[in-house]
């Protein structure tokens, strides 16, 4: 990639893995540690340009958060609170929680991440956690999440949401 600026040019290189050391302060500070850098993330390489630049680092953002990467616990209440009033990238990162942790993915969390969601990624990890613990849900429940799978907003808007809804209103029937 190359700035210019002025009579200057300058030419660097973006890589999009995440270095050990982020890694390591997002072991330290936990999943608030890890919505900054995501939000970091999110906000700084906003050019279109950088856009698959963006996505794998959110990504490996939300699986540090899914392979639980950090040492301070999360609890049911805190992950209620923050669907209630986190703020977007924090929430992306819980549904990365509960795609670890199927005793956290309750239909009714899941059920705030397809349907209210803050964003595109949001809804897309709460798909996912759906999709992961599809098997723990009893038939009713599953009848719950598909109407909402169903009824949600901007599902269509992103191939990858709508290829996730497509394959969960299709399971098990």
């Amino acid at each position: 990639m190359t700035v210019k600026r002025g009579e200057t040019t300058i030419g660097f290189t973006l890589d999009a893995k995440l270095d050990v050391k982020v890694r390591e302060d997002v072991t330290v500070t936990g999943l608030t540690g890890a919505a900054g850098i995501y939000s970091f993330v999110h906000y700084q390489l906003a050019d279109p340009k950088l856009s698959s630049v963006k996505v794998q680092l959110q990504d490996q953002i939300v699986k540090m958060v899914r392979e639980k990467s950090f040492s301070q616990h999360v609890d049911p209440k805190s992950v209620d609170e923050i669907l209630n009033s986190g703020s977007p990238a924090v929430r992306v990162l819980v549904f990365g929680l509960l795609q670890a942790d199927g005793g956290l993915a309750t239909v009714e969390r899941l059920h705030q991440g397809i349907s209210n969601s803050k964003s595109g990624n949001e809804q897309y990890h709460a798909l996912l956690a759906t999709q992961m613990h599809w098997s723990k849900f009893s038939q009713a429940d599953k009848g719950k999440l598909r109407g909402y799978v169903g009824a949600a907003p901007y599902i269509n808007d992103d191939r990858d949401r709508k290829g996730l809804a497509k394959e969960i209103l299709a399971t098990g029937r």
